[in-house]
């Protein structure tokens, strides 16, 4: 449980502390009599349930966290906490500030073990009971923020990579939101690291402690011109660092949309914008300039050498080994 302790008007001492037990496991996976991993007709690794279920995470033991609140005013609040929890330290912190009566910034700094679906599913309680999502008029697909009552609310940090594996979450998001009249805008941005938990033996004990990183930003206005008649217009930009895969991307794009609702049940759209991804290997760099056209390059030093053991012949017998001699070398560095 929580404790709040005030020792003045705006400030307070808060800390908690209590028991968790986490356990983290998966399925052996089946492999064949080559010593290859089975799949299904789908793709999927079929698992061996004849074999012990494989550990990936366990923790079990006291957890607790002590900071500070602050509240100078009905408009701002400010809570920092330090603690240990995953068997390390553990830090989390939150700003809301009013700055106005028609705008409001939000930043948080979160630290938490997650999978896609339990992050997702706490994303999606997270936002208000009505809400707009932005999507990219072209693809369909949604830009990762949605507006909403209480301002912006960005998912793109969980959004940034469906994963089967469970992992140690941390990174920082902000927002701000303004409102007034017919018009509205907001900024979001943000950083998000994931830290991979996987078993030391099996499929997946590759990827054990492998991080991947993902930024993003997105700019977002919009009017109302009357009750049927709107304009939008969003800018956005996503970077994933893959960590441990040699593709990385980004993903960036703009677009106004004008839409106009003809009764109840019929909305009508007409967008102009751009969307792009630029992809890219530790050699090679893809960066689109039209929806047919991309300029690609590498450049890199490389070190590669091939050598083979000399032997000394006694007839049949292979005998002293002698030195090695060279029969190819070559270096160079990618990047």
């Amino acid at each position: 449980g929580d404790v709040t302790v005030p020792v003045s008007p705006t400030l307070a001492l808060v800390g908690g502390v209590g028991y968790e037990k986490l356990k983290i496991s998966q399925q052996s996976v089946l492999i064949d009599g080559d010593g290859v991993p089975v799949v299904d007709d789908n793709g999927n690794y079929v698992g061996d349930p004849s074999a012990p279920r494989l550990l990936a995470y366990d923790s079990d033991g006291i957890i607790w966290d002590a900071g500070v609140l602050w509240r100078p005013s009905r408009r701002t609040s400010l809570e920092l906490r330090v603690g240990r929890r995953y068997d390390t330290m553990h830090y989390t912190g939150t700003l809301d500030w009013q700055a106005g009566p028609n705008s409001n910034v939000q930043i948080a700094y979160f630290d938490t073990i997650d999978s896609f679906g339990r992050g997702l599913n706490d994303s999606l309680n997270g936002l208000p009971f009505a809400f707009d999502a932005l999507r990219n008029p072209f693809t369909g697909l949604p830009t990762g923020c949605v507006s909403g009552e209480n301002g912006l609310n960005c998912l793109n940090g969980t959004l940034a990579g469906i994963s089967a594996a469970n992992y140690r979450r941390r990174g920082v998001s902000g927002q701000y939101s303004y409102a007034r009249g017919r018009w509205n805008w907001g900024l979001g941005m943000g950083w998000t690291q994931r830290k991979f938990i996987a078993p030391d033996v099996g499929i997946l004990a590759a990827i054990d402690g492998l991080k991947d990183n993902n930024y993003y930003a997105a700019l977002y206005g919009g009017m109302q011109i009357d009750p049927l008649t709107s304009v939008n217009a969003s800018l956005y930009a996503n970077h994933m660092d893959a960590g441990g895969s040699d593709l990385n991307f980004t993903n960036y794009g703009g677009y106004v949309t004008y839409a106009r609702q003809f009764g109840r049940r019929l909305t009508g759209q007409a967008s102009v914008g751009v969307d792009a991804v630029a992809t890219w290997t530790p050699g090679d760099v893809t960066v689109p300039v039209s929806p047919t056209l991309a300029l690609v390059g590498g450049v890199g030093y490389e070190k590669l050498k091939i050598s083979q053991q000399s032997v000394l012949i006694d007839g049949s017998i292979l005998s002293v080994p002698g030195p090695t001699v060279p029969t190819y070398a070559r270096s160079a560095f990618l990047f």
